[in-house]
């Protein structure tokens, strides 16, 4: 069931709230269905790192501004598409740190990767917690896990940076979406999708709806890649039509005057004139950023970014005024 806006919001106050005790939050994306669970960097201590390492067992993170973490200069780390890019060379603190290993050294050495003061030769690789990059720039096509933890980060008041794990299941695989829901009832946490932080972020910044008018029927099934904008599906049991697009970020999310952008226009409004139907956007395999190859590339997954700037907002259906301006940060 899609929740209402006083859901949303009472789980985002929860999430801020429990942020300020020093406690995790969980953050879920499911188009990709996976999720990881957060902490804010200035609430970090071996407990809660001590909680990351025996109840999520993956990688940690240590999240500082990428402009803090370019200044050090300690390179980028090569990983999956999802973390090109956002992920640099694993260190530890060289200060009050032993081998690294423990929880107390990797709570020292995030609170180190964070601190807007800390230099180059205060960190030392290889090391032990991998320095992961929050995007301070705004832009919507780099909101994820990272930038929906800071935001909620920021509402509390806590400063920048973050500490964050990606959570694997008992047979050793990525939990998926479902799975974090359950984690977080076990350890009576606040869940949420890092598209419903990007929605509250767009409504409380004043950004402008990029399609207005049109609403989803669902963001997408758990493990399929399509994000779906529909009208009158809701009402139509049987198939209806589906047009696919690959997603262009200059014409479908910046709305500039290109041919892409023109295509989804008259998708939209051949949709509108039958009355159902949907239109899909898909984000062409390749690293997250890429500009798609239309021509020479033929399968595809939904972006994130996609994901957050159209159909998680549009999924939601919650109206405007339900998410106002904030009159406090």
């Amino acid at each position: 069931m899609t929740p209402g806006p006083a859901d949303l919001l009472d789980r985002l106050d929860s999430c801020v709230a429990t942020l300020r005790r020093g406690e995790i939050v969980v953050i879920t994306d499911r188009i990709r269905d996976i999720g990881v669970v957060g902490i804010a960097g200035s609430r970090t201590t071996a407990q809660n790192v001590n909680f990351l390492i025996q109840h999520c067992r993956g990688i940690v993170y240590g999240g500082a501004a990428r402009e803090h973490l370019d200044r050090l200069g300690i390179g980028h780390q090569d990983g999956a598409d999802v973390l090109r890019s956002q992920v640099y060379v694993a260190v530890d603190a060289v200060a009050d740190v032993t081998t690294g290993v423990s929880a107390a050294d990797r709570a020292t050495t995030i609170r180190a990767i964070i601190d807007p003061t800390t230099t180059r030769a205060q960190l030392r690789t290889p090391g032990h917690v991998l320095p992961s990059a929050i995007d301070t720039s705004g832009r919507v096509e780099s909101f994820y896990f990272n930038e929906a933890l800071q935001y909620l980060i920021t509402m509390a008041g806590l400063g920048t940076g973050l500490a964050l794990s990606a959570v694997l299941a008992a047979d050793g695989s990525m939990a998926s979406a479902h799975d974090l829901l359950g984690f977080a009832a076990e350890h009576n946490a606040p869940c949420i999708d890092f598209t419903e932080v990007l929605r509250t972020r767009r409504h409380r910044d004043g950004w402008s709806e990029p399609w207005p008018g049109q609403r989803a029927l669902t963001m997408s099934h758990l493990r399929t890649h399509l994000a779906i904008t529909a009208v009158g599906a809701h009402e139509h049991h049987a198939e209806y039509p589906v047009e696919l697009l690959p997603f262009c970020m200059i014409g479908h999310a910046l709305r500039a005057p290109v041919p892409c952008r023109d295509q989804l226009e008259a998708a939209l409004e051949r949709m509108e004139r039958r009355g159902t139907g949907a239109v899909a956007l898909a984000w062409p395999a390749g690293a997250r950023g890429q500009s798609p190859d239309h021509a020479g590339n033929h399968e595809h997954r939904v972006n994130p970014a996609l994901a957050g700037l159209i159909a998680a907002e549009l999924a939601a259906a919650l109206p405007q005024s339900a998410l106002a301006p904030a009159t406090t940060r």
